[in-house]
């Protein structure tokens, strides 16, 4: 059974990005771990908040284990490096693509970064090099398919070898420009976007949630 991480702390992003992770868990049949953080003194209250996840992963229908953690650090996620098949954070966590590079160098694994409110309806992948990225595009092949949504691909400034365009459209983003790939997005009602760690330096201004393949 593949096993997620979730990265919870107290706040509104938090919440919605544990709905993400129990939504996408629950499709693939996985297990998820869940590390409460808060700053708050009161621990009964932190414990709480850990025992309604852990319902709330349950009424999900999928195997949740929860921890209690006053600190986050990434030594934390190091430990567990090897067990991770995806990680879920609230963006609130990752300002910027440097911190998010950090995330990735230590978990080598999927990062799911969630900054939004809207729901996975439709996915999307970016590429600028496909024969690179190719892990990449049969990832987010395979997620869609599991977790029934549909998957667009886009690709930046090149034209794609025809058996990329199997069971998935592809659109060219002529210019990498993100208000040319924020309008394409939101035109077509993408809100999960799947990139490369070529590309992660767009997660500072893009306007939908976003997996960041190591």
């Amino acid at each position: 059974m593949q096993k997620f991480v979730l990265v919870l702390d107290g706040s509104e992003q938090g919440w919605q990005t544990a709905y993400r992770a129990f939504h996408v868990t629950a499709r693939l049949g996985a297990y998820l771990h869940v590390l409460v953080i808060d700053s708050v003194e009161n621990e009964s209250l932190l414990a709480q908040r850990a025992n309604q996840v852990k319902i709330g992963g349950h009424a999900a229908g999928i195997s949740i284990e929860t921890q209690l953690i006053k600190e986050f650090s990434l030594d934390t996620l190091r430990k567990k490096n090897k067990e991770i098949a995806g990680l879920f954070v609230p963006s609130g966590l990752i300002p910027d693509d440097k911190v998010a590079k950090q995330f990735l160098n230590a978990i080598s694994c999927p990062l799911w970064i969630i900054s939004t409110k809207s729901e996975i309806r439709k996915m999307g992948v970016l590429v600028d090099d496909p024969d690179q990225n190719k892990e990449l595009i049969s990832y987010s092949k395979s997620l869609s398919r599991r977790i029934k949504k549909p998957l667009t691909g886009f690709v930046i400034g090149t034209q794609l070898d025809p058996k990329f365009g199997i069971s998935t459209r592809w659109i060219p983003v002529v210019k990498m420009t993100l208000p040319e790939i924020n309008t394409i997005l939101n035109e077509l009602g993408v809100d999960m976007l799947f990139l490369p760690y070529s590309l992660v330096s767009l997660i500072n201004n893009l306007a939908v949630n976003c997996v960041i393949y190591p």
